[in-house]
C-alpha cells in the first residue's frame, strides 16, 4: 500500500473493483521495454496468474493513509 502497515493496522478494503489475468512485460530493447501486457487467455507459458486492482475507494484509502501518517508515536527514552 505504500502507507507502511505494520500488524496493529487494520487496512480498510480500498479495492472496489478488480481481474484475475496473467501478465507479462517487454524485456526487449526499443520503445516497449518494460511496458506490461495483460492475458486474459492463451498467455506465453511461464508467467503467473495474479489479482489486477482495476478501481479504489480514494477516500478509504486517503483516509487510512493519514490516521497512519498522525497516530502518536511510542518514544522511549535512552539508556545513558
Amino acid at each position: 500500500m505504500g502507507c507502511g502497515l505494520n500488524a496493529r493496522s487494520d487496512p480498510p478494503k480500498v479495492i472496489i473493483d478488480s481481474d484475475y489475468n496473467t501478465l507479462g512485460d517487454d524485456t526487449g530493447f526499443g520503445a516497449d521495454d518494460g511496458k506490461a501486457k495483460g492475458y486474459t487467455r492463451s498467455p506465453p507459458p511461464g508467467l503467473q496468474k495474479m489479482t489486477v486492482a482495476k478501481r479504489f475507494d480514494n477516500a478509504a484509502f486517503f483516509g487510512f493513509c493519514v490516521d497512519l501518517l498522525t497516530r502518536p508515536v511510542p518514544v522511549r527514552p535512552s539508556n545513558r
